[in-house]
This record gives C-alpha cells, sequence and structure tokens, in this order.
C-alpha cells in the first residue's frame, strides 16, 4: 500500500535487536573535509556472528520520529497551538521544547518487520565523503555553514555512540568555501513548484577490505545501505540544528552519491559527466533531478483524479458548471511574514522573507453540489455499508449511537481548552484526552485506501472543479495529504466524524505548514506561513452526510474561532453541505444538544485533508482573484479580519 513508503527503492537502515549484544565492530571511516586536505577517521572492528539484524527502508526511522514527533505536537496540553495567533506560531518555531522531548524519548526508530541481511562482518569499509555543491545555502553565513559542517561530525559521531562506530581521531575540517563547494542559488523545479531549493550534494567513496586488508568489490546493497545510514543520521542532525538550535534558517536536502559521473541531457540526448568536471549550470541541472526525485519518491504531489484522466468513467453532463461559493468568511487576520519566492538568490530570499503582509484564512461554503445520491453513498462508504443498503446487522444508530464495531471513542482526537496552557510539563497519552468518537484504524484504512466509487466520483467531478480554471489551466494541482510524509501516520488523508449529545471538543488545528514537524516534506518545502506566495497551501474539506438535520432543535455546528477577539463563527451542518477551510484555522466540531428528540443520533461528516499545489512559481495562492473577476461572493470579513479593510466588509451573521 501507499502508506508503506519505499520499499520498492531498496533503502535499507540498520537495528541491533538486542544491544547488549552487538559485537563491536572495525571499520575506517574517512571524510574528506569538504574538498579540503584534512580528513578525520572513525576506526570500528567488526566480527562474524550469526546474529539477527535488521536492514529496512530507510525512511522508516525518520517516519516513526515523525510519528512521535506529531503525536506530541497535537496532545502536548501546555503549549495550545490552537489559542496562539499565527504572528505567535511563526515566532514559535515549531516549538523546540517538544522537539527536545522527542530526544529525550529514546524512541526506537527502527522496524523489526523485515530481516534481511546485506551488511557483511567480515568486512571493513573506507568511506570519504565530499562536499560536491550546495543550492540555496548562505554561503556568507557563517553559523549556518558551521552547522551543516557540525551536522556531519555529530551525526558520525552518533553512530558510534550506537555502537555502529568506534571513534578513533577527529582531526577536523576546514570550513566550507567557494573554493571547495559550487554555490548555487536555491534550484527552481519547473515540476516541484514552491520548493526551497536547499540541497546539500555530497559525493561518497566506499572501499571495502576483507580481514586479510585485501581491497574487495562492494555489493550495491552495502552501498546502500552505508550511504543511507549517514544520510538519514545527517539529515536528523540538520533537523536539530533547525529545530531546537536554530542556527539553519530552513530545512536542506542531503543527497549522498557513489557516482563519479551524473547525467546532462542535450538536444534530448542523455550522456555522462565526472562530478569534478561539471560546471555550475549541470549541477544545477542535477540538483533539480534530486528534488524531483524526492518528491516522486515520497508521493509527495499525487493529484486527485480529475475528469480528463482517461480511465475515469464519465456520465453525458448537460454543460460545466462553475462552483460558486453560498458563502466565504476571513478569519484570523493578521500581519505576517511571508516567503515572496523561492527562485531569488538566497540573499534576496532571506531579505524578502522579512516582509509584512496582511493575511487571513478561509472558510468557503458551497451548497447544492452534492446531489442526495451522492451524500448517500458517500454515507455509506463512512459507515462500511453497500450502496444496496443489503447489510445483514444494521446497526440502529438513531438509538445507539455510531456502530461499535466501525467506530471507536476516544478515535477523534482534538487539542485541550484554554486552561491548559502554559502550566502542565508532561505529555499525556492520547487515551487520556478524551476525544469523541471517530473511526477505527480499520476503517479509516478503508477509507483511505480501498476504491470507493463515490469518493471518486466526488473527487472527480466536485473537488477538483471546485475552483475556477483560467483557460481551462487548472490555478492548483489539488492532492490529498500525501500518507506518513507530512505529519506521520497519526494524521490520515481522509476521516470521518460522528459527535453524538454529550460528547465534549475542543479547539484546535488541523495542521500548520510553518510548524510540520521534521520530515521528508520540509527537506523539499520548508516551514512556511499558510497562503504564502507559490508555497503549497494546505486545507481541508469535509461534507455532512446525514439525511436530515434539524439545526435549531439538534445544533451540532461546526465552529471557527477568531482568536484575537475571542469570538467565533457556526456553520450549520446542512446535509450534503461542503465546507472548505485552511488547515490553520482554529476551529471545533460542537457536539448535538443533549436536549431535544437527538437522542442519540450521529452528526456524520467525512473529512478530506489537502494539500493545493501551485501550477507555476510565485504563483498567488489566496482567492482574491476569484472575487476581482466577479466569480465568487464578497467574503464576510469576521473578527479581526476586518482590521484589514474595514470599509469593505459584509455583515456578520451566521450561516
Amino acid at each position: 500500500g501507499r502508506q508503506h513508503l519505499n520499499i520498492r527503492q531498496k533503502l535499507y537502515s540498520f537495528y541491533f535487536r538486542e544491544l547488549l549484544f552487538v559485537p563491536w565492530i572495525i571499520m575506517i571511516v574517512v571524510l574528506n573535509g569538504f574538498g579540503s586536505n584534512k580528513v578525520f577517521s572513525w576506526t570500528i572492528i567488526t566480527s562474524s556472528l550469526n546474529h539477527h539484524h535488521h536492514l529496512t527502508s530507510l525512511n522508516i526511522k525518520r517516519m516513526q520520529y515523525l510519528n512521535d514527533f506529531n503525536l506530541l505536537l497535537r496532545n502536548k496540553q501546555n503549549h495550545g497551538i490552537c489559542f496562539k495567533s499565527r504572528q505567535q506560531r511563526q515566532l514559535s518555531n515549531c516549538h523546540p521544547k517538544l522537539y527536545s522531548m522527542i530526544e529525550d524519548n529514546d524512541v526506537n526508530y527502527y522496524n523489526e518487520e523485515e530481516e534481511i541481511s546485506y551488511y557483511n562482518y567480515d568486512k571493513s569499509y573506507t568511506v570519504t565523503l565530499k562536499a560536491i555543491a550546495a543550492s540555496g545555502i548562505l554561503h556568507d553565513n557563517n553559523d549556518e555553514r558551521n552547522a551543516i559542517e557540525e551536522s556531519i561530525y555529530s551525526a558520525c559521531q552518533k553512530l558510534t555512540e550506537q555502537g555502529i562506530l568506534t571513534t578513533s581521531s577527529v582531526d577536523g575540517m576546514d570550513h566550507i568555501t567557494a573554493d571547495t563547494v559550487t554555490y548555487i542559488p536555491p534550484v527552481a523545479s519547473k515540476s516541484v513548484p514552491g520548493c526551497t531549493g536547499r540541497v546539500l550534494l555530497l559525493q561518497a567513496t566506499i572501499i571495502t577490505s576483507q580481514n586479510n586488508n585485501d581491497t574487495v568489490a562492494i555489493s550495491e546493497e552495502e552501498e546502500e545501505f552505508i550511504t543511507n545510514e549517514l544520510k538519514i543520521t545527517i539529515a536528523q542532525e540538520l533537523d536539530d540544528m533547525l529545530f531546537q538550535q536554530q542556527r539553519i534558517i530552513q530545512p536542506i536536502l542531503v543527497s549522498i552519491t557513489t557516482d563519479t559521473t551524473i547525467p546532462i541531457t542535450k538536444h534530448d540526448v542523455t550522456s555522462t559527466i565526472k562530478l569534478e568536471d561539471a560546471n555550475e549550470v549541470m549541477l544545477e541541472s542535477y540538483l533539480e533531478f534530486i528534488v524531483t526525485h524526492e518528491v516522486e519518491q515520497y508521493d509527495m504531489v499525487v493529484p486527485i483524479l480529475t475528469d480528463d484522466d482517461e480511465h475515469v468513467y464519465q456520465e453525458e453532463q448537460e454543460e460545466e458548471k462553475i462552483c460558486i461559493p453560498s458563502l466565504q468568511v476571513e478569519v484570523d487576520g493578521a500581519t505576517i511574514v511571508m516567503t515572496t519566492t523561492t527562485t531569488a538568490t538566497a540573499i534576496e530570499q532571506h531579505q524578502n522573507e522579512q516582509e509584512g503582509v496582511w493575511d487571513t484564512s478561509s472558510v468557503l461554503v458551497f451548497d447544492d453540489l452534492v446531489s442526495d445520491d451522492l451524500r448517500q453513498r458517500l454515507l455509506n462508504v463512512v459507515l462500511g455499508k453497500d450502496d444496496d443498503n443489503n447489510n445483514d446487522n444494521d446497526w440502529d444508530d438513531i438509538q445507539n449511537g455510531p456502530d461499535p464495531t466501525r467506530w471507536q471513542k476516544g478515535g477523534l482526537m482534538d487539542l485541550p481548552t484554554l486552561e491548559h496552557l502554559e502550566e502542565e510539563e508532561d505529555v499525556e497519552a492520547p487515551g487520556n484526552s478524551g476525544g469523541g468518537v471517530g473511526l477505527s484504524d480499520e476503517a479509516i484504512h478503508d477509507l483511505c485506501f480501498q476504491h470507493h466509487d463515490a469518493i471518486q466520483e466526488f473527487e472527480t467531478q466536485i473537488l477538483s472543479n471546485i475552483f475556477p480554471s483560467n483557460d481551462n489551466n487548472p490555478n492548483y494541482k489539488i492532492c490529498r495529504l500525501p500518507p506518513n510524509v507530512v505529519l506521520g501516520e497519526t494524521v490520515s488523508p481522509l476521516t470521518a466524524n460522528a459527535p453524538i449529545a454529550g460528547d465534549v471538543y475542543s479547539y484546535h488545528i488541523d495542521a500548520d505548514p510553518n510548524m510540520t514537524p521534521p520530515s521528508p516534506w520540509t527537506d523539499i518545502y520548508g516551514r512556511y506561513m499558510n497562503r504564502s506566495r507559490g508555497k503549497p497551501r494546505f486545507m481541508s474539506c469535509l461534507v455532512y452526510l446525514n439525511d436530515e438535520w434539524k439545526y435549531d432543535e439538534w445544533g451540532g455546528p461546526t465552529r471557527f474561532l477568531d482568536v484575537a477577539t475571542d469570538t467565533y463563527y457556526d456553520v450549520e451542518p446542512k446535509p450534503g453541505r461542503v465546507v472548505i477551510m485552511d488547515q490553520d484555522i482554529t476551529h471545533s466540531v460542537v457536539a448535538p444538544k443533549e436536549e431535544g428528540s437527538v437522542g442519540k443520533r450521529p452528526r456524520y461528516s467525512l473529512v478530506w485533508k489537502l494539500i493545493l499545489h501551485p501550477v507555476r512559481e510565485g504563483q498567488d495562492m489566496t482567492f482574491r482573484r476569484f472575487h476581482e473577476m466577479n466569480i465568487w461572493p464578497k467574503p464576510i470579513l469576521w473578527g479581526s479580519a476586518q482590521r484589514g479593510n474595514e470599509d469593505e466588509h459584509e455583515s456578520q451573521t451566521d450561516l
């Protein structure tokens, strides 16, 4: 499945099952100081043991790290992330305190499911690392440059502490200079608009020898293991420099190659050239390839199916309809720092990022898009029924609440209330934080990774067309949140809610790209404020699924909080209504009223976690142009959103 990333890529990492019985290893590791003549080395002793060691997918460690980080981020009560203004959030930089908690938890980042013995304990290895090129890295920023050097040192030392390496001596490494590394402005990949373009290319030369010191050939699997172990450890050290010590301004994508040549294409003919002979243009093209490959490897940009896809069945339609929202509400106004471009030089980009921009978060409400038939079929998917309603054990959810075989208490988790801000120091387990009824893990997997006609129809005929196109050219690549890559496996691209009377929910945010934890995603796109020009925009889409909902009697709205003014806006859960909202909006599920005739009737909704990718560099990711084209009605400016335009706002009324 897509949730098991990169197994096909044969990217392996190393695991010792029992540390007390780990054999001493002898290995020579020589790192060339980014082109300098000084080196430092580690001496390791290796012995043959009939011991099971685990080599698994490269990303397993980092994905586990990401899952644990996000678990703390979503359940750490004292930080009250949802109650911080976006100005406060952009200064908090993903909460270094949370980052340090992950380090202190001593989490095992290895997966024990797969046993592969590619590592040969009868061999010793000599590894030489040399920096070839660096793009988008401030080479005139001594602190960032030194932090990169220290990360490479620290990565090898950490492997030593884990028992994989034993330090013999460290002779030092010269500073990275323009004389030893080719510096390139941030690479701008045409296929990956919005990437930061910060890439560090290292060349690894690996020499192996047997116990008798005779040089022998190294297998492809051994080579992959060594380079990937170095890559993931260096990446984690860079994460530490960024999130905890804050000595790096944005994440860096580390790439380690053992090849002595790189491919070049001229006039549609591909050839190779030695790394040492490659000029800046050739290296820039190769770094762009590295970025594109990383995005493809982790399935970061996979657009939802559209009507134009040949394999999507299309029913005859009279004519294409333009989706016009019944309502647009802007909340949470603030003057924030926006990334203005990724194609400028690193220095220009750093200066431009200091500019303040007035910004608001959006809530879009669409009615009459979802037919009653499609709404019912979507509800059947959520309930695990077939479309013909031929089910042997139909559950009476009006009398008994959600079916316990598909739903579980605590499956819908929100962050706690304001009273817990900045007080407690311990992280509570998820099960202790309350929460409402959510789908079971099995139901989530079925929802996300199995084919459902109703979900495909909604994505192809409604969601993919919900934003007006310009001359048949899409404004965005609309993608599901890539599983595991951004926020870990605890956040699925699709989910469903079933609040019932008596549930208690708290305000929360779905996500904020300025607070994403260390991950392959941040290596590519960095951290930035949502709606930044030319950067992917995080949005959620929910559909209300009940066939009947008496709002005046039963309540149960979705509530959006304007933090600065402590006022909220309620959206009524009309059957078939579609709500699209920015993921950094503070909001809450409101449980149905306990009084009245609602009983244990759940208020069902289906939720997509989406990322809107730009289709060109520097693209305006707001919806401003839709209003300028007179396609959408004027938005309601709610609470603090009025401050940016006091004279042009509609009346503040609930819908």
